[in-house]
């Protein structure tokens, strides 16, 4: 009778196992973020979505690759070091750049935290394509550093000021030239302070 019992709760444990698996294979597979695991620094799993993001609809692809392949070459000394630490410990946040098997780069922003994977320690990664919004920075960037050569380069006097106390917030070249005063001295003043009442 306790051999029965015993036969009994070991099935439970098993089936309770494969369904606790179940689910979370289920979770990491369904995932909006690429995971992938490696260990040894080599990829033992990626997920769909993970391989979409690096280019192919074979996740089979990439097992067995060295994980360090998959950085950008510019960024891949940086990142070494985080690959030989991370099973051992989580890294932050990081954004970094992916290179795809066709060579397209992609921007990622990564974590990395310690996991188990068949019994030896291994490093779970979680990657997000940023590269829409990489570009989106990049272009805001531009734009701005386009209108900030515009407003200093003018001949004409120009100044910018907050509309509800009408205080200084910026001067171009052509406004100290014409009034005198210097950055400093205009950005402790208001539009008021350049027409007083007569």
């Amino acid at each position: 009778r306790g051999i029965v019992q015993e036969e009994a709760i070991r099935r439970k444990a098993e089936e309770a196992l494969r369904e606790s698996e179940e689910k979370y294979r289920t979770l990491v597979e369904s995932s909006f973020d690429g995971i992938a695991i490696h260990q040894d620094g080599v990829l033992v799993y990626v997920n769909r979505t993970g391989a979409r993001l690096l280019g192919s609809d074979d996740p089979g692809i990439f097992i067995g690759k060295n994980a360090i392949d998959l950085i950008a070459p510019a960024f891949r000394q940086q990142i070494a070091g985080r690959v030989q630490q991370s099973p051992q410990k989580a890294q932050e946040l990081i954004r970094e750049q992916f290179i795809r098997p066709d060579g397209t780069l992609i921007d990622v922003d990564v974590t990395t935290t310690p996991t188990i994977w068949n019994g030896r320690p291994a490093a779970y990664v979680t990657f997000r394509d940023i590269t829409a919004q990489v570009h989106a920075e990049d272009a805001l960037r531009e734009s701005e550093e386009h209108y900030r050569n515009l407003f200093e380069c003018t001949p004409a006097p120009m100044l910018i000021y907050e509309r509800s106390t009408l205080r200084i917030l910026a001067t171009n070249e052509a406004f100290h030239t014409y009034y005198g005063y210097s950055r400093d001295e205009a950005l402790a003043m208001h539009l008021t302070d350049l027409y007083p009442e007569e």
